[in-house]
């Protein structure tokens, strides 16, 4: 307890973070050239202790901005599509603590915004989220 000015605050002791999701997207890209960017998550001990499964979900702000770029991400060495239709995509059998090569080629000008989210797989709780912007355009 902290006594301020003869009046007791009752003081809370708050947890520290335990999830945390990037993706670095860079703020301007070029249109039509494929952009690396890394989906990265850290959990606390805490969260990894309680070994769920994870995955991210990019939702896009403008959903009909899903037909104007393409998602790419590497599994087993290989360069392999995201589905993303509708505004959405979702990859699943994320691993705690790691850094996934992401690519993203955007087919039109304009201005993307995406949320990058780390849920629960099985609850589709969300764990944390990151909100990116990028401007895609012709000249840099």
């Amino acid at each position: 307890m902290t006594e301020v000015s003869n009046v007791e605050i009752q003081e809370e002791v708050i947890p520290g973070r335990l999830y945390a999701v990037s993706a670095g997207l860079t703020s301007t890209v070029a249109v039509n050239v494929r952009n690396s960017v890394n989906l990265s998550n850290v959990l606390s001990a805490a969260a990894e202790e309680l070994g769920q499964d994870l995955s991210y979900r990019v939702v896009l702000g403008d959903t009909t901005r899903s037909e104007s770029l393409i998602i790419e991400t590497v599994v087993d060495g290989v360069i392999v599509p995201v589905d993303f239709t509708n505004g959405f995509a979702q990859i699943d059998g994320v691993n705690p603590n790691t850094t996934l090569p992401t690519y993203i080629t955007f087919n039109k000008e304009g201005i993307y915004i995406f949320t990058i989210e780390l849920i629960d797989t099985n609850t589709q709780n969300l764990l944390a989220e990151d909100i990116e912007l990028a401007l895609a355009t012709d000249v840099l």
